[in-house]
């Protein structure tokens, strides 16, 4: 704002200039020079006051912008603890490990080059069981959810909490937390 203020003082200058020349050309040696110089000074500092209002209104946006992001990432954070989702083996040992820090939705299917899925179960020993786009999970206030995509197999929810198993219906969002864990057909995905 400071450099709006100094660009408007500038063109003030030069109006003032060109005014006090135009009233007292005698005065002045080369009146013609002066208010030539004063008439394209002034448009050229209007100007530079123009590009430099929008450029400090575009940082007042982009930090607010910036602000607002840094919010959305600390519920993340906080969002029942989930960070990454594992594929885990029949023996429970970890197959495949995916990161969904910054993320708000992730689909879990299997990747056949024709869709867009985010976490692709094609390593799964289980993968044909699993549906293109089988399952969504989603972020809204400040907890995971996952849905099932209407898949041809369904998803099952192990709660950490309660050691239940519990079925999901199609289209119905189901809350999850940090050490449930997913049963994508027979693919076991355990949320970390």
């Amino acid at each position: 704002m400071k450099k709006v203020m100094v660009d408007l003082m500038l063109v003030c200058v030069n109006f003032a200039i060109f005014a006090v020349t135009w009233l007292y050309p005698q005065e002045i040696r080369n009146p013609a020079v002066v208010w030539g110089v004063s008439i394209i000074l002034m448009p050229v500092f209007l100007l530079l006051a123009i590009r430099d209002w929008k450029l400090d209104r575009d940082n007042k946006i982009a930090g607010k912008q910036t602000a607002a992001s840094q919010e959305i990432q600390k519920e993340i954070q906080v969002a029942g603890g989930i960070k990454e989702i594992i594929l885990l083996s029949e023996d429970h040992t970890e197959i495949m490990a995916w990161d969904i820090y910054h993320k708000v939705s992730v689909i879990l299917g299997r990747d056949v080059g024709e869709n867009r899925v985010d976490i692709s179960l094609n390593q799964s020993p289980h993968a044909s069981m699993v549906d293109v786009e089988h399952a969504v999970l989603n972020f809204a206030g400040g907890n995971w959810y996952v849905s099932d995509l209407e898949s041809q197999n369904g998803i099952r929810v192990e709660k950490a909490q309660d050691g239940q198993v519990y079925r999901i219906a199609p289209d119905v969002p189901c809350r999850i937390e940090s050490g449930d864990c997913l049963y994508i057909g027979l693919s076991r995905l355990l949320l970390r």
